[in-house]
C-alpha cells in the first residue's frame, strides 16, 4: 500500500459517487468526507445526486467544495 512518503505518484482518478439525497445525515456526512478527502488527494470527484437543497445540506456541498450534479429528473434547491 503507498503511503506519502513513498516516491510513487498517485495517479489522479476521475470519481463518481451517487447518493439520492445531500441533505444532513450519516451517510451523506461520508460522502461527502470522501468526496473532500480524495479531492485533496489530486482525484476529480462528482457527485451524482437527486436531491439538493442548499438551505438542508453539509457546507461543502453547499459551498461548491464538492461538485454535485442533478441526476435525470432531479431538483438542486438554491
Amino acid at each position: 500500500m503507498a503511503t506519502p512518503d513513498d516516491d510513487k505518484a498517485i495517479t489522479p482518478r476521475k470519481i463518481v459517487f451517487v447518493h439520492p439525497d445531500l441533505g444532513i445525515g450519516g451517510a451523506e456526512r461520508l460522502v461527502i468526507d470522501a468526496a473532500v478527502g480524495l479531492q485533496s488527494l489530486g482525484h476529480k470527484v462528482a457527485i451524482l445526486t437527486s436531491h439538493r437543497d442548499k438551505s438542508h445540506c453539509f457546507e461543502p456541498a453547499r459551498d461548491g467544495e464538492c461538485a454535485s450534479y442533478p441526476m435525470l429528473g432531479g431538483d438542486h434547491a438554491s
